[in-house]
């Protein structure tokens, strides 16, 4: 069974589209917005995250690690650590539709 409190979450819910699996010891999710408009995402999972981020780019909007903040726009390619504990958060205005995996 996959740990729900290892996932992020979204604002609006609806704008995103999920598929889960787990295997023993691991679990990973992939996550596509489907829709250009703003939203917000947080987490804070009682296990390591890591987000391996296939497709972003946002017009506007920030991400948080505890208080490490990035404004960075353009993150297709990018991995994102997050150690358990810490509270993972922020917002953005696409630019194009996101799709990211989450471990």
């Amino acid at each position: 069974m996959i740990d729900s409190s290892l996932w992020v979450v979204f604002s609006p819910d609806s704008i995103v589209r999920r598929q889960s699996a787990s295997w023993h010891g691991i679990a990973a999710e992939i996550i596509q917005v489907t829709r250009h408009e703003p939203f917000e995402y947080r987490s804070r999972a009682r296990r390591h995250l890591l987000i391996a981020t296939h497709r972003a780019e946002r017009r506007d909007g920030e991400t948080c690690v505890e208080s490490l903040c990035s404004g960075r726009r353009e993150f297709s390619r990018k991995l994102t650590f997050v150690p358990a504990g810490c509270e993972f958060r922020g917002w953005q205005d696409p630019r194009v539709l996101t799709r990211a995996t989450c471990f």
